[in-house]
């Protein structure tokens, strides 16, 4: 369950695509289509991520996008896609990192 998320709604792990970061706001893209975002935060992405998602799952793709490692359904050195369709592009020096821990999940 995810938690702290506009007054504390709980949401499951597995509906959430991917996590992106826009002028200090992270928004949850979920499966259904849903987007639900936090307030306006103070700190930057890389801490919200260590705070609320530490023990894994999300892997960084890009310098404000995280996505649900097991929402992935094709992984490319430029995109990745997702559950439903969804291409998210992926950093040329976030595609190791990527690989390796998407290698890990699926096998």
């Amino acid at each position: 369950m995810l938690t702290g998320i506009q007054a504390a709604r709980e949401l499951r792990f597995d509906d959430v695509l991917y996590i992106d970061y826009r002028n200090h706001v992270v928004t949850y893209h979920l499966i259904s289509g849903e987007l639900i975002s936090t307030p306006t935060l103070r700190i930057g992405f890389t801490e919200y991520l260590e705070k609320n998602h530490g023990e894994g799952g999300f892997v960084r793709c890009h310098e404000s996008i995280a996505v649900n490692i097991g929402a992935i359904d094709k992984l490319t050195k430029q995109e990745i896609s997702l559950r439903g369709g969804e291409i998210i592009p992926v950093s040329k020096s976030r595609y190791t990192e990527v690989a390796n821990q998407y290698m890990d999940y699926r096998f």
